[in-house]
């Protein structure tokens, strides 16, 4: 019985030791080369300043990376900040805001080849201004060429969920 036991416990002495051994964690291999970002080819603005018309309400964003072929395949989201940047207030155009509950403004986006045309139905009011030092009233675009893969699961009428799907710092 003495031999039978001795025996046994020879085999799981290398059965441990043949384990401890094939666990051991081998050299890493060479680093491989970084891959493209999945926003790789998103584009977006700075918040923007816009003097709308004083007699049509319309005014224009500098787009330079706005080309035909993101109108033909792309997408391009623009946000108006009613606010400042201290005390956002950011909304997606097309916008409907309404204000002190008895104004409501609309801002609607026009696209064109290195242009985004705002037309606004307020005179005078939808221009990008100062208030206690700060500029109130910016708009920012984002451009995602046709070759982005889309992402169904963001909604992209609010802007922390599209700056946060798109690493976009303020």
């Amino acid at each position: 019985m003495k031999q039978i036991l001795m025996k046994a416990f020879g085999l799981v002495m290398i059965a441990g030791a043949l384990t401890a051994t094939s666990c051991k964690k081998g050299d890493a291999g060479p680093q491989g080369e970084k891959g493209d970002s999945a926003i790789a080819n998103v584009y977006y603005s700075d918040w923007t300043d816009v003097t709308f018309g004083a007699t049509d309400a319309y005014g224009e964003i500098d787009a330079p990376k706005l080309t035909q072929d993101v109108l033909d395949k792309g997408d391009i989201r623009v946000y108006w900040n009613f606010g400042s940047k201290s005390s956002p207030y950011i909304q997606a155009c097309p916008s409907n805001l309404y204000y002190n509950d008895s104004t409501t403004f609309i801002i609607t986006p026009e696209f064109y080849v290195g242009t985004i045309g705002l037309q606004a139905n307020y005179l005078g009011l939808s221009s990008t201004t100062n208030s206690a030092g700060e500029a109130v009233r910016q708009f920012r675009y984002i451009l995602i060429p046709g070759g982005t893969k889309a992402r169904t699961s963001i909604n992209w009428n609010n802007y922390a969920e599209v700056k946060a799907a798109l690493n976009i710092k303020d």
